[in-house]
């Protein structure tokens, strides 16, 4: 025998409600709660073969980074973009401690630091 009500609760479980998601916790943008909380986590983003001469772009918790491999054999993954004048790095010279903007030559070191050198005119 079924027993026929009023209600269609279209499968859910035990006459519950349709879960929904929490956007405070699930969310993984810059400036979330979830975001914030997973940056401070290490995650691999790329196998080692795949980094050579050549800046790949990758997205990591919703933001865009360019990663590339120093000579030396370092890893930097940096924003995109030059803090002067926001062309891509995707096109810039990798260089032993990091990479060179190919528009005015500011050069990125692979932890994200501006040189003194690159701010003097």
């Amino acid at each position: 025998m079924s027993r026929a009500t009023s209600e269609d609760h279209s499968g859910s479980a035990y006459d519950l409600a349709t879960p929904e998601a929490d956007l405070d916790l699930v969310a993984v943008g810059k400036g979330t709660r979830g975001g914030e909380l997973l940056r401070r986590y290490w995650h691999p983003i790329a196998v080692v073969n795949e980094v050579k001469d050549v800046p790949v772009s990758v997205r990591v918790l919703g933001e865009d980074l360019i990663l590339f491999k120093t000579p030396r054999g370092e890893f930097g993954l940096v924003y995109p973009r030059c803090c002067h004048r926001g062309t891509t790095l995707y096109n810039g010279k990798i260089e032993d401690r990091g990479i060179r903007c190919c528009y005015h030559g500011w050069f990125v070191r692979h932890r994200w630091q501006v040189p003194r050198s690159a701010v003097r005119a």
